[in-house]
């Protein structure tokens, strides 16, 4: 039961951090299968006297285990990584010459303190090398931008906010245009 209820209702957040409470559910299904092949009619008694069965051994793992998977889960809904890609809203996609901007609204679903997405850039004329000398600065609205390197940025979120205003520029060589997108935007507890 504990499996099905995380696997239906399972919290966004990265692959380690499932393995908090995904495991835990894993390891109580085996647990709890372990516990009806011991105690089936089948099953040969290897207890003797006042010992205590293997299958009330099995019994009190796999209830450890479901409350630790509760526990993961909780954890993983409250604090775990949120991917936010899809909470980017961009005005137009308009490809961005010299000192280009591009705003861009991010809808934050839950309370993080950091955001850190990547910036993909790409020649929109094939016939140009703009690239090797394209930079983009970032400006934030409801945050700081705390890093910013080549292609990745972070930020710290002001609290409480419901959402983060982003100003997106671009500098390239003058003629030269660009497409730019973001991906892999996550955001983490910091």
């Amino acid at each position: 039961m504990s499996l099905a209820v995380v696997l239906v209702f399972r919290p966004e957040s990265s692959d380690w951090q499932t393995a908090y409470y995904l495991v835990p559910s894993v390891l109580a299904l085996a647990a709890g299968l372990g516990v009806a092949v011991s105690v089936s009619p089948s099953a040969p008694d290897r207890a003797s006297g006042g010992t205590v069965k293997p299958s009330a051994i099995l019994a009190g793992v796999s209830v450890l285990l479901v409350a630790a998977s509760w526990w993961g889960f909780a954890w993983v809904q409250d604090h775990g990584d949120l991917t936010v890609t899809d909470q980017f809203r961009q005005a137009d996609r308009q490809p961005l010459g010299n000192d280009g901007r591009r705003e861009v609204t991010v809808v934050v679903p839950q309370q993080r303190s950091v955001l850190t997405f990547d910036v993909d850039l790409d020649e929109h004329y094939r016939s140009q090398w703009c690239l090797p000398s394209t930079k983009f600065e970032v400006t934030a609205a409801g945050g700081t931008v705390e890093e910013q390197g080549e292609r990745r940025v972070k930020i710290r979120l002001d609290p409480g906010r419901k959402s983060l205003g982003l100003v997106l520029t671009v500098r390239t060589t003058p003629g030269c245009y660009v497409e730019l997108d973001v991906n892999n935007a996550v955001m983490q507890n910091n």
